[in-house]
């Protein structure tokens, strides 16, 4: 199984929490906007391929797959719209290690075309706007001493991702990732998650084949034991080319007290050129997606992956 961050760095980090960070978003801190080395790594995380790559495959411009979530109320298609995001990073630089934490804010629409009955002509068609922050760790080293910032520092790991709506009554407990060659791959705690290319005391970004299947298995814990409406979406490049779709099948449903442990599955089509991407797995409850009056619920987990050049 992959493991967490080394012990060292997940102690300092675990310090830095308790503390509090004294960092600054990006945008407005009069403290932090005069440290030239924050700043530095404001701007390689804010261009690094792999922080972009969530928000190419966060945004899900698919249509027309369809799936029935209740007797009697067909949804032909829903899909996410991202109309805005705001990005803020904070950063603590521990002598020549720096540790640091990304949110992203989303402004969404969910969009669902909907019909009463497999025999209606008409689809109904209900937008609903909302807010869902996300956010992942980032860790930084220092490889330089030059005049030039930018130069002296590298971001040498990555988080997974999680986050979604301020609340949810379905919430994602635990993801494996399953494919030939590799060991199964579980993730319980996205942001204790920690991933790198080619840093050898990190767990290296999960690698697969082209042209090859992950199947992946998400357990959900729920207040009810209604199905949810789960998409992923992945494969897309930071331009959002050769963006894919697929939903979630629920599995099995298993009573826990007063709760619900849902186990959905679903099958990643890996590409079939190389890269680095992101599979983003979002949980929308049943009534986010067929009541018309209930506020999306969504909880979000983001996993970035690669796919080798063989």
């Amino acid at each position: 199984m992959y493991k967490s961050i080394s012990k060292k760095l997940l102690f300092i980090f675990t310090l830095l929490l308790i503390a509090g960070f004294t960092g600054c978003k990006s945008d407005d801190s009069p403290i932090q906007a005069t440290d030239v080395n924050v700043e530095a790594m404001q701007a390689i995380a804010a261009e690094d391929s792999t922080v972009l790559n969530f928000e190419a495959n966060y945004q899900d411009d698919i249509t027309g797959i369809a799936s029935k979530v209740a007797s009697g109320w067909v949804t032909v298609d829903v899909h996410r719209k991202i109309n805005s995001v705001s990005r803020s990073f904070q950063i603590r630089v521990v002598g020549d290690s720096a540790l640091g934490i990304a949110t992203f804010t989303f402004s969404n629409t969910l969009i669902i075309r909907a019909k009463k009955d497999s025999n209606s002509v008409t689809d109904t068609i209900l937008r609903k706007n909302y807010t869902a922050v996300v956010k992942r760790n980032l860790i930084f080293e220092k490889v330089n001493s030059s005049s030039n910032p930018r130069n002296n520092w590298k971001l040498v790991a990555w988080s997974a991702i999680q986050g979604g709506t301020t609340t949810s009554s379905s919430k994602i407990q635990s993801l494996v990732l399953s494919a030939a060659g590799i060991v199964p791959i579980e993730i319980t705690s996205p942001n204790n998650f920690y991933l790198a290319r080619g840093i050898a005391r990190f767990k290296q970004l999960p690698l697969f084949d082209k042209n090859s299947e992950v199947t992946l298995t998400l357990k959900v814990i729920s207040t009810t034991d209604d199905p949810d409406y789960v998409i992923l979406n992945y494969g897309a490049d930071n331009r959002g080319v050769n963006r894919n779709k697929q939903l979630f099948t629920l599995v099995s449903t298993v009573s826990s007290g007063t709760s619900f442990i849902k186990t959905y599955k679903a099958v990643l089509n890996t590409t079939n050129y190389a890269g680095y991407f992101h599979m983003v797995m979002d949980v929308l409850t049943k009534n986010a997606v067929q009541d018309d009056s209930t506020p999306v619920e969504s909880d979000v987990w983001s996993l970035p992956y690669g796919v080798k050049n063989q």
